[in-house]
């Protein structure tokens, strides 16, 4: 019996012990403080819209409507449009009767979430055009068709011109000159005004150039390259050698979520017509007959020679100065972020 006591004793007191052990350990385990935080973020929107793409001219040009001709040949007869261009040598050319309507298209779109700044690389410009004056085409006579016999008969047709020195000047043939070249004024133009025959438009959602109602004079590329360079800072521009390159004088700066529409170069097109008529023929003969001495090497005492009036005689006009046969648009625009 005393056995037994002592063992059930001995259970209730390794039941305690447990009891307490348990207790000990809930009452000294380690202290735990939790916090957490989170966080996102995603990368600061550009999204700039920048264009600046198309082409101006062209080597070829064909307008295939009711105005055109039948030109005959041996075997069919052919129909052709009057004003249909094609450049022998494959460089871009412009004539009367010739257009672009799709033309060159530029735009800054976008709302960007930082700060940046917008900036004209490069702005160049050459239009074609013919300065005031009188021009003409002197041409030669055959030699020994004029003579002292019959130079009176001659100079009745009020177009006689002679030369002593290889066809650098042209005097009016009033009397005979012995051993003078002699020639005829043909194709004879009077300008009062300086000429542009290549009309531009700048036809987009913030301004419309049409050659009248938002240029001063009728060389609206001039114009629009004047509102462009305007639009991003003030500027300068110089001529030299028929070519107007502009120089920007800073930058156009923009905040945060500033929206580039309202630079005011959105979705702009220029497009460019030259007429066939309602313009001056002759000036445009003129131009004509000036790159055709270029590009056929004419000029000679055996050719033609287009010339300009220089008080009493004629000369032959200064390109760039009294003349340009080229023409060109080039631009180039960066946006870029900064700090």
């Amino acid at each position: 019996m005393r056995k037994n006591r002592m063992m059930r004793a001995a259970s209730a007191l390794l039941v305690a012990v447990l009891l307490t052990t348990s207790t000990i350990s809930g009452t000294f385990a380690k202290y735990v403080t939790t916090s957490e935080a989170k966080d996102e973020a995603r990368v600061a929107k550009w999204g700039v819209e920048l264009q600046v793409v198309g082409n101006l001219f062209g080597d070829t040009y064909s307008k295939k409507d009711a105005n055109t001709i039948t030109v005959n040949n041996d075997a069919e007869a052919t129909v052709r449009s009057y004003n249909t261009t094609d450049a022998v040598d494959g460089d871009d050319v412009l004539a009367p009767g010739t257009k672009n309507d799709d033309g060159f298209t530029f735009s800054i779109n976008g709302t960007p979430e930082v700060s940046g700044e917008i900036k004209i690389d490069k702005l160049e410009i050459q239009n074609i055009f013919l300065a005031s004056g009188t021009y003409g085409v002197m041409i030669p006579v055959k030699a020994g068709l004029v003579s002292e016999a019959n130079f009176t008969e001659y100079k009745a047709e009020d177009n006689l011109y002679y030369s002593t020195d290889s066809g650098v000047t042209f005097k009016k043939a009033e009397a005979w000159v012995s051993g003078a070249v002699y020639y005829t004024l043909e194709d004879k133009a009077e300008l009062a005004n300086n000429y542009y025959p290549v009309k531009f438009n700048l036809a987009g959602t913030t301004t419309n150039y049409d050659g009248t109602s938002k240029a001063t004079t009728v060389d609206t590329l001039k114009a629009i390259a004047d509102m462009i360079a305007g639009q991003i800072s003030t500027y300068s521009s110089a001529y030299s050698a028929g070519i107007t390159t502009y120089t920007l004088d800073g930058v156009k700066a923009f905040t945060p979520n500033t929206n580039l529409a309202t630079v005011g170069l959105e979705d702009e097109v220029i497009t460019w017509a030259w007429a066939f008529e309602g313009q001056s023929d002759a000036a445009d003969t003129i131009l004509g007959m000036l790159i055709a001495a270029r590009i056929d090497g004419v000029g000679d005492a055996d050719n033609f020679t287009v010339v300009k009036l220089n008080g009493d005689t004629f000369k032959a006009p200064v390109e760039f100065t009294d003349y340009c046969i080229d023409t060109k648009f080039e631009l180039a625009i960066t946006v870029t972020q900064v700090d």
